[in-house]
């Protein structure tokens, strides 16, 4: 069979949890990866983080092999000479006294809550940050399962918004006093509005004469970049000076790239990838466009807002979020000519600083630090 071939019998069998790059590996060597067809990769991946012993080595290879022919796997009812061995190299290297091996960060925080409250750690925290399971059915059985497990070991439940909070909860956690809601604070004074960055950052982006749309978030089903575009492409349409800049990396990039490239808007969207001046981008921005699928409550929106910038969102995105009278929010529902008369009359708004709204509401980080030392030390 050809790549196309395992491609499309793969997605005939296999549950759809992942949104799969067009590549079906064949086997490795040191830090390359083959593909079917024999073409060669270098692998940043490392299989998420699981595989940093590369492939082919043959230490690690003939110790694979010389431990399934005596025994694969046991229950932890039970002991295993490997696990002994393994535990006390892992127990010198790292100085401590005990260790619990997992197999996922739920049950690594499962287990960290468990042994806190064994051994009488008075606060113990549970935070909260999204609304929803990312699109993915095994994640949400998993989370059902933690929802029921975490309200016996946590004192204090923290979430960025109430929304986020019953999702991870449930709707009596958010009403009790051990509950609290923690606003995704920012360095206002980074953010504040200035006239001197926005020039020069646009002028290096070459993009002083444009109408500048923007998006922060990672190429992912929640952050529902098809639907940005779609969006951006109806409204330049009515203004071909406008441009799109994209900041993020994620699985769902080339997606979206083909995507561009079939619109014709190769030239007016720039996907900037994972940025350290995000502050400055913000300056150079006209609008920041927000059609997520779900959020907790993204930071941001915050950093958008703190930076006087002005933004539509989804109406999808908790209502918190709003701090400014400089946002608006639309259905995902609604056509995509309704999105681009709010891009026009958002447009409309005067620039203007925002850092006091900012603080007034409770969203400076060196604010919020104190609020929690005051509050729980």
């Amino acid at each position: 069979m050809n790549k196309q071939n395992y491609i499309d019998h793969a997605e005939q069998a296999l549950l759809h949890t992942y949104n799969r790059f067009p590549v079906v590996l064949d086997h490795g060597e040191g830090v390359y990866l083959y593909d079917t067809d024999g073409k060669k990769y270098l692998d940043f991946a490392a299989g998420i983080a699981v595989c940093a012993f590369g492939y082919g080595k043959k230490e690690y290879n003939d110790a694979l092999k010389n431990q399934v022919d005596k025994l694969l796997h046991t229950s932890n009812l039970y002991y295993n000479v490997p696990t002994m061995e393994a535990a006390e190299k892992a127990l010198a290297a790292a100085d401590m006294d005990r260790i619990f091996f997992t197999n996922s960060g739920t049950e690594a925080i499962e287990g960290a809550l468990k042994a806190a409250k064994k051994y009488g750690i008075p606060v113990r925290i549970a935070h909260s940050h999204n609304s929803e399971n990312m699109g993915n059915k095994l994640v949400l059985i998993s989370h059902l399962q933690h929802k029921k497990i975490i309200s016996k070991y946590v004192t204090h439940f923290f979430a960025c918004s109430d929304v986020a909070g019953a999702f991870m909860f449930g709707d009596n956690i958010v009403k009790q006093n051990n509950y609290c809601l923690i606003n995704n604070a920012i360095e206002t004074d980074k953010y504040s509005y200035n006239e001197n960055i926005r020039m020069k950052t646009r002028l290096d982006l070459k993009i002083s004469d444009k109408i500048v749309i923007t998006n922060v978030g990672r190429f992912h089903f929640q952050k529902n970049h098809s639907f940005l575009v779609n969006v951006f492409s109806e409204f330049y349409k009515k203004y071909p000076t406008s441009v799109l800049l994209l900041i993020g990396d994620g699985e769902l990039m080339e997606e979206v790239k083909n995507q561009v490239k079939k619109l014709g808007l190769t030239d007016c969207v720039m996907f900037l990838g994972n940025r350290g001046d995000v502050d400055r981008l913000m300056q150079a921005a006209d609008l920041l466009l927000m059609p997520s699928r779900f959020e907790g409550l993204p930071v941001s929106a915050i950093e958008a807002q703190a930076s006087g910038l002005p933004c539509l969102f989804s109406d999808t995105i908790t209502t918190q979020v709003k701090i400014t009278e400089s946002v608006k929010f639309e259905s995902l529902e609604a056509p995509l000519e309704k999105w681009v008369e709010d891009m026009e009359e958002l447009l409309k708004e005067h620039r203007k600083d925002t850092r006091a709204q900012i603080i007034s509401a409770g969203y400076d980080i060196e604010e919020n630090a104190e609020h929690i030392f005051e509050r729980f030390l």
